[in-house]
Order: C-alpha cells, then sequence, then structure tokens
C-alpha cells in the first residue's frame, strides 16, 4: 500500500463536505419531531410519526427505482460524456417527480380514509392527514434535485455545494421553533420545511449550473412541464371530495382520473422519442407474453 497525502486530504474533504451537506436534513427530521413534541405533545407528534412512515416509504422506493441513473451520471461525466450526462440528471429529476406524484394523486384527496383503513377509523391522530400531503410535497421538491446532487458528487467540487446547500438547510429546524412561539399551528413543521427545500433547491440548481455549465433552459422548461402535470392530475382527487359518494368509490373516481391524466400530460409533453419507443416495446413484449400465456 502507498500512502499518498495529496488523495488522503481529497477524499476526507469530500467526505466532510458530503456529510455536512447531508446532516441538515437528519437534524431537521429528528430535531422536529422534539419540537413539535414541546409545543404541541405527544397526540400531535404521533401523526408526524406517521406521515413520517410514508415519507420514508415513498422515498425508498423512489430511491430504489433511481438507484440505476447514478452509476451512469458518474460514469457519463467521467467520459467525458456531458450531453448525455446531463439527459441522465433531467431524466433522474422527471422519473422521480412523476413516481411520487402517481403516489401522492389517491393519498391526496383521501388521506384521512386511506388513514383509516390502515390504522383503525378512530386510532387516525390529529392532523395525521394533513402531515401526510405536505410531507409529500416536500419529498416531491426533495428529490426532484437529488440528480443535481450526484452530478455535483461526479464532478468533485463539492465544497461551496454543500456549504450553501447546508447552511440554509440548517435553518429549518430554528425557524420551526420560531413558528411555534409565535403561535403557529403543528403543521407550519411541514411548511418551513418545504420553504427550505425550495430554496435549497433553487440553491442547487444555481451552483450546478455553475460549477458544471449544466444548461438551464431545458431543465426549467422540463419542470414548468411537470407543475403543469401535477396540477391538471391533482383536479379530479379534489372534484371527487364535493361528490356525494362514498370514500371508496371517491378514490377510484380520482384516481384513476388523475393517473389517467398524468400519463396523458407525460406521454405528450414529458416524454422523448426515445421513451415513447422504448414504452410501446415494451407494451409489445407484454401482449406477446400475454398472448402466449392464454394460447
Amino acid at each position: 500500500l502507498v500512502y499518498d497525502p495529496a488523495l488522503t486530504r481529497e477524499m476526507t474533504a469530500f467526505a466532510g463536505w458530503s456529510f455536512f451537506g447531508s446532516s441538515g436534513y437528519v437534524l431537521n427530521t429528528q430535531g422536529a419531531g422534539q419540537v413539535v413534541n414541546l409545543f404541541f405533545g405527544v397526540a400531535v407528534n404521533a401523526a408526524r410519526g406517521v406521515a413520517l412512515q410514508i415519507e420514508n416509504t415513498v422515498k425508498q422506493f423512489v430511491s430504489n427505482f433511481l438507484t440505476a441513473l447514478n452509476p451512469q451520471i458518474t460514469k457519463a461525466w467521467a467520459a467525458g460524456d456531458r450531453e448525455y450526462c446531463f439527459e441522465l440528471v433531467r431524466k433522474g429529476a422527471k422519473y422521480a417527480w412523476l413516481v411520487i406524484l402517481a403516489c401522492f394523486i389517491p393519498i391526496f384527496g383521501e388521506a384521512e380514509w386511506l388513514l383509516g383503513i390502515w390504522l383503525g377509523p378512530d386510532k387516525v391522530p390529529p392532523h395525521a392527514a394533513a402531515f401526510v400531503r405536505l410531507a409529500l410535497v416536500g419529498l416531491l421538491v426533495d428529490l426532484a434535485g437529488n440528480s443535481l446532487h450526484t452530478l455535483v458528487q461526479a464532478n468533485g467540487k463539492v465544497k461551496r455545494f454543500y456549504l450553501v446547500t447546508g447552511l440554509t438547510s440548517y435553518l429549518g429546524l430554528p425557524l420551526t421553533w420560531l413558528c411555534f412561539k409565535l403561535g403557529a399551528g403543528p403543521s407550519w413543521a411541514y411548511v418551513v420545511f418545504i420553504a427550505v427545500y425550495l430554496a435549497v433547491f433553487v440553491e442547487r440548481i444555481v451552483l450546478v449550473h455553475r460549477l458544471t455549465d449544466f444548461p438551464l433552459r431545458p431543465y426549467l422548461t422540463m419542470l414548468l412541464l411537470l407543475l403543469m402535470t401535477s396540477n391538471f392530475s391533482l383536479v379530479f382527487p379534489l372534484l371527487a371530495l364535493g361528490f356525494g359518494w362514498a370514500p371508496g368509490w371517491r378514490l377510484l373516481f380520482g384516481a384513476l382520473l388523475g393517473w389517467a391524466t398524468m400519463a396523458h400530460f407525460t406521454w405528450h409533453y414529458l416524454l422523448t422519442e426515445g421513451e415513447k419507443a422504448l414504452v410501446l416495446r415494451k407494451l409489445q413484449l407484454l401482449r406477446e407474453k400475454i398472448s402466449r400465456k392464454n394460447g
């Protein structure tokens, strides 16, 4: 083994700044529970625990779904294929957003009823449904920028990136405490974190552009299309709430039409020609497999 002081310093700095940047999320997640418990008691903190469990489940699902993209981003950057690397970053943000949106559509309108099925009608903690909705919005903002984080790690210039985004993320906990001290309700814990996540997301975009020459126009255009898709997809779950139907029928109506709207906008505005060809090819293979099984 050969000891290389320069390489050791570089690796230590990389690990240290990465830890500094990511520890803000851990501090907010764990510290917010203590602050909520301090101001509102165990019952409201239990509602936050339910929301956190759902948030972590969706986050793990999305992370597993996108695991294959991260090594490809690093490999493309190392090979000098910037155009393909940037395309992968945009795809990572797009896929993360769409997967979370697909999970969010049925929960958005009928969170109370779904929690009642899971926990029992009389065992749903107060504020749990609102916490779940807000937690998924925060997750949407957070994970949409995950591929930008991967790009900076591939670039290696992490000090400035993690210093700025890390310091901003640390604001979540003291701002939450301040809001509660001023008389805000428990949902403000999530409102503050969503605002902080949005600020960090904007910082990520700006810093990645400056550090890697990441093109902003196609990325921002994609974000606008994703926002448009989300807004139209969530209309039907909201409309269903106005119907005098049983919750199960409202959920079915809102979810199916919401998913159909999401699929329409995704196909016509978000997928590239190559992605459309891949989807059609997979559907053809599935149809052939079903035909062989029935035949």
